[in-house]
């Protein structure tokens, strides 16, 4: 889920768990020598060394930056740059650890990391006020959906082997993964028509292959926002388009 909002988080998280803690240090590093909370502050520095307290987790938090002088000089004159910087550099440090998190061989989402490509604020949460829509379709793109491909990791008493997680609507018999709902399953053979052939009116679509029109109904070929209008409008079965409709 918060790869599809992980722009917003960062953003917040920067600002309140680095940045404000950063920005009332500097703020404070300026304060006269005779305030209060000057004088708490010195006191918590002179011990800084020897115990862990607030003025220890900001000496960490610029080592971790390597930005260490900042601490030794007790402050510096650019304190919008400075802090600007830190949180850039806990943006990139969360964001790699995530794209590390969702790569991992074992990681259910296999499928998620084919399709998303950036770190940013998806446009279908901004193109649509229906929150039935957004909810359904961030769960299908997160694999947070009823699909046997998923399901299939919860059955017990052990969890049904990869390649027995056969769909059930059909008699392919191949694997219920997002692929096959979206693109092959015959149970949804007249709503994807329908949907297809819209795409095909006003896109290249029916020109791309399998992996390309997977990737384009998943995200929305790349959030083009009008495209996002017309798949969300496309094709009413139960006021959700197809692939929202998986019920069981």
């Amino acid at each position: 889920m918060l790869g599809e909002i992980i722009d917003a988080i960062l953003s917040v998280k920067g600002s309140t768990k680095q940045g404000f803690p950063a920005k009332y240090w500097l703020k404070l590093c300026d304060h006269n020598m005779k305030s209060l909370v000057k004088n708490a502050y010195l006191n918590l520095y002179s011990d800084a060394t020897k115990h862990q307290n607030w003025a220890s987790s900001v000496n960490n938090l610029w080592v971790t930056c390597y930005m260490s002088e900042i601490w030794i000089n007790q402050g510096s004159l650019y304190k919008n740059k400075i802090v600007k910087i830190l949180k850039n550099f806990f943006y990139n440090k969360y964001a790699q650890l995530w794209w590390e998190y969702i790569d991992r061989e074992e990681s259910k989402l296999r499928k998620y990391k084919t399709f998303k490509n950036n770190i940013s604020l998806e446009n279908y949460l901004l193109c649509t006020n229906d929150i039935n829509i957004r909810r359904e379709f961030t769960k299908l793109r997160i694999s947070a959906h009823q699909l046997h491909i998923e399901m299939g990791r919860y059955s017990r008493p052990r969890k049904t082997p990869l390649s027995d997680r056969i769909c059930g609507h059909c008699n392919s018999r191949e694997i219920e993964d997002e692929e096959h709902f979206i693109l092959f399953c015959h149970g949804y053979k007249d709503e994807r028509d329908a949907l297809f052939a819209n795409l095909n009116s006003f896109t290249t679509f029916e020109s791309l292959n399998t992996e390309q029109k997977f990737h384009f109904i998943m995200s929305y070929n790349e959030g083009d926002v009008e495209i996002l209008k017309h798949q969300f409008n496309s094709l009413e079965f139960g006021a959700k388009p197809v692939f929202f409709n998986n019920q069981r």
